[in-house]
């Protein structure tokens, strides 16, 4: 069972996935990448505010450390391409966008 310690306020949601099929990036999740890169051009999406707000709960002072999540909206503005590495980072890069969160995945094997 995944144990999640929580020493500051903040809401968590945790998934353990097992098997997790990691494919190399997906043709058909290009659409959902076009719309977001189109909300967040037009902004329809706006700044991730609630990262910087995490950040600063943790401590850390994000005008000096860029959330990913405000990284990968600043790179869609300037029209360059979000990274392909796999369907489970594309997924990951997704999330911030698609339910206005931080997001972040690891592997519970080390």
């Amino acid at each position: 069972m995944l144990k999640i310690r929580r020493d500051i306020d903040v809401d968590v949601v945790a998934l353990e996935l097992y098997e997790l099929e990691v494919t190399p990036p997906r043709d058909d999740f290009e659409l959902e990448v076009k719309r977001t890169m189109q909300a967040v051009r037009s902004g329809t999406i706006g700044p991730v505010d609630r990262a910087r707000e995490l950040y600063r709960r943790f401590g850390v002072d994000p005008t000096k450390v860029r959330p990913s999540s405000e990284a990968l909206a600043r790179r869609m503005k300037k029209g360059e391409p979000l990274p392909r590495i796999n369907s489970l980072w594309a997924w990951r890069t997704q999330c911030p966008f698609s339910f206005r969160c931080p997001s972040a995945c690891t592997t519970l094997a080390r």
